[in-house]
């Protein structure tokens, strides 16, 4: 009887979905598009679950044929990476997928691109796919319409060109100290060679630049061998053996944890009933303790930032203490008398997501650090580039002025936006097109997109596409980015008016067409925290490489070869983890000094 009725449930589950996916089917048939099938959506927590698993990657990526792989994989969200410009190459670069659930544009065309970029009206985000983005609050990643153009407001207040000025001078100190930990660690021989895998504390200095540039807490790189303790800040958020007492993780401990931990801390605390209690829900022990930890973590940072910039009178420097200032605006917003200031909540929600940032900022660079050993020639380069631009000042880097350094730095610069070329941080946007029919200019015709169709912005079959970049698309090549090099394939851009995309609003460098480029989104609704990041990077490969050359390390008994290889297999199988795209495994690195 029982087992009657749960194969009748399951046989009506597989009737609904067959007459919903003939549905969708209908509607992906009237744009006039490509279009293929799916059983899944490429959110669906079960099939992402699914594919998590080691057996089952071995399986679809080398066991079944290319194009069945590609499929499955242009269906995940986390290994969208691997399916590069091969899908769109196939069917072209815009087609629809029908699930039972929805239709999904996949867009890897600039010129359409473009167009969801300028119309953020037309192409809001989907809200439901940011609820793990509110997890302590509303903010400005995770909102719409007139909300978001409040969050706006105020975030992009904090986010000035003083603040720049202070990422440059907190990365030039973190970065000389994890030198000096490097050197007193991790040194192999007379010469002063260093070998490591620099995950863990490239991940530790993106995240200390972000807790003294972005919240005013100052931590030194070095870790403390004692417990800390809450009776200060300094001690408080400082990488020590032991968390302070009423914490279960220190600081970096409890970001680490949350990258690793993304989905079950966002299932323990937003989807488990209030009312049960925890005990109930042991094997999400730490998952409550991490949320709690981070939430305390972030509340004493904003009552700090409070106390510095509120009480005190002090300039407002640092992005906390610039939301803390919007705290306590009170205006008229453009619908009449109301308060315009950010929430205590909402100051909690926009804390958060900026503590993310440090996280897509840190994979970059260990991208870029990988290539950089792989191809010395192109390290070369930019370390010339680096001694072009501080040939005037002392060695020691914490004597550089920003304001006459940092414009110079072209060859870091052209690096990042190279790496973030091949390896952009989101291998995909996703926008909707909500509750309206929109239509886009495509190949001269418009086409009509439904209501409710998601709408994948395809950042790698963008970024990989001969038709943007030119027949070497797929070879790692910052110089093509520099405006000195004439023969660049997008020197022929030049004279094109627009082409100051996100992240590209910098004179020294070529440009490609509008859409094509696109790790930072564009348009409005833009990362903010852009420049932040891009003086973060090139200020610390200014300062790394111009003490150090670095090197795919070799271990007894290894080749080169194998090594870089090695290296090879772990740009290619990167994939999307809880925030960023990201290297599984940390490629040993050898360091050895400038003469």
């Amino acid at each position: 009887m029982h087992a009657t009725l749960i194969l009748g449930a399951l046989g009506l589950g597989l009737l609904w979905a067959g007459f919903q996916l003939v549905y969708q089917m209908r509607r992906a048939r009237a744009t006039g598009l490509p279009w293929t099938v799916f059983p899944f959506t490429e959110m669906n927590s079960f099939f992402m679950t699914l594919c998590s698993f080691d057996l089952v990657l071995h399986i679809i990526n080398h066991q079944l044929p290319v194009w069945l792989a590609d499929l499955i994989n242009d269906n995940v969200m986390t290994h969208h990476f691997s399916v590069r410009d091969r899908r769109t190459k196939q069917i072209g670069t815009m087609y629809i997928i029908a699930t039972p659930e929805n239709v999904r544009c996949h867009v890897a065309d600039a010129a359409v691109v473009n167009q969801i970029c300028s119309s953020p009206h037309q192409f809001p985000k989907p809200l439901d796919h940011y609820g793990s983005m509110t997890l302590y609050g509303p903010n400005v990643v995770a909102s719409e319409g007139k909300e978001w153009t409040r969050h706006r407001r105020h975030t992009v207040s904090a986010l000035s060109e003083k603040n720049n000025a202070l990422v440059w001078q907190e990365t030039v100190l973190q970065a000389t100290q994890m030198l000096q930990y490097w050197s007193e660690e991790y040194t192999t021989d007379t010469a002063g060679q260093i070998q490591l895998g620099p995950k863990g504390d490239v991940l530790k200095l993106t995240l200390n630049v972000l807790c003294s540039a972005g919240f005013g807490v100052q931590l030194p790189f070095k870790a403390s061998p004692d417990a800390a303790t809450n009776t200060t800040v300094a001690t408080m958020f400082r990488d020590a053996s032991k968390p302070p007492p009423g914490f279960q993780f220190t600081l970096r401990a409890v970001m680490e944890y949350m990258t690793g931990h993304w989905n079950s801390i966002f299932i323990a605390n937003a989807f488990l009933p209030k009312s049960i209690p925890r005990a109930f829900f042991p094997f999400y022990r730490d998952d409550f303790a991490a949320y709690d930890d981070l939430g305390q973590y972030l509340r004493a940072m904003i009552a700090q930032a409070e106390s510095d910039g509120v009480d005190h009178g002090r300039s407002y420097h640092n992005v906390l203490q610039g939301l803390i200032r919007a705290r306590h605006l009170v205006g008229r917003s453009e619908d009449g008398p109301q308060s315009s200031s950010l929430s205590d909540i909402e100051v909690l929600g926009n804390a958060h997501v900026f503590m993310l940032a440090h996280e897509s900022t840190g994979a970059t660079i260990r991208f870029a650090l990988v290539l950089m050993a792989m191809h010395q020639d192109i390290q070369e380069w930019m370390y010339q580039s680096i001694c072009d631009a501080v040939g005037e000042y002392p060695t020691d880097p914490q004597n550089w002025d920003y304001a006459v350094v940092y414009p110079k730095l072209v060859g870091p610069l052209c690096v990042m936006l190279e790496t973030m070329r091949l390896y952009p941080p989101a291998p995909v946007i996703i926008k909707t097109t909500g509750q309206s029919s929109v239509g886009v200019t495509y190949q001269e015709r418009t086409i009509a997109l439904p209501p409710n169709t998601n709408v994948s912005m395809n950042i790698t079959s963008l970024h990989y596409s001969p038709e943007y970049w030119g027949d070497d698309a797929t070879v790692y090549d910052p110089s093509r980015w520099d405006k000195r090099n004439v023969n660049s394939f997008l020197a022929r851009n030049d004279d094109q008016p627009g082409l100051a995309a996100a992240g590209l609003e910098y004179s020294t460098i070529h440009k490609p067409v509008r859409g094509a480029y696109i790790p930072f989104s564009d348009g409005v609704r833009s990362c903010l925290g852009k420049k932040f990041a891009q003086v973060e990077f090139i200020t610390l490969f200014a300062v790394l490489f111009s003490r150090y050359r670095v090197d795919i390390a070799v271990a007894p008994g290894q080749k080169r070869s194998e090594c870089v290889a090695r290296a090879n297999k772990a740009l290619d199988e990167s994939v999307c983890f809880a925030l960023s795209l990201d290297m599984i495994d940390d490629i040993p690195l050898s360091f050895h000094p400038r003469q």
